[in-house]
């Protein structure tokens, strides 16, 4: 086999392996959900508690668009994005790599400027 025959050859396994890696980890995200954490751990990760999440939920996700992406993040999970970075102050793709949240470093970007100008245009009452 050729060096540039084997070269194509990992490079495909190695595509299809960080598929299958990103598949399993929007089932993961999706499956997922937050509110089910112990209290402790909930406010350690997002710094406020339940029920101000849920009030936040109530006022901000009318006014944030559906997702029109295959890969779709509800507004829910866009919002405890945003939360997770308002916390931490943390690099954007370190959030995007834990396990509950799992999104790239794109999307948690789009997720905290969209969270963030939803909050300064909805709760400034």
């Amino acid at each position: 086999m050729l060096p540039v025959q084997r070269f194509l050859i990992n490079e495909l396994e190695d595509r299809e392996r960080y598929y299958v890696l990103r598949l399993q980890k929007r089932v993961m995200r999706d499956e997922n959900d937050p509110f089910n954490l112990p209290d402790r751990r909930f406010i350690d990760l997002f710094r406020p508690n339940n029920d101000l999440v849920s009030y936040l939920f109530r006022k901000l996700v009318p006014h944030m668009s559906e997702s029109l992406r295959v890969t779709k993040i509800t507004r829910e999970i866009r919002i405890f994005i945003a939360l997770r970075f308002f916390a931490t102050g943390n690099y954007q793709r370190g959030i995007g790599e834990e396990v509950l949240l799992s999104s790239s470093q794109q999307v948690v970007s789009r997720c905290i400027a969209e969270v963030s100008e939803a909050i300064t245009e909805n709760m400034s009452e």
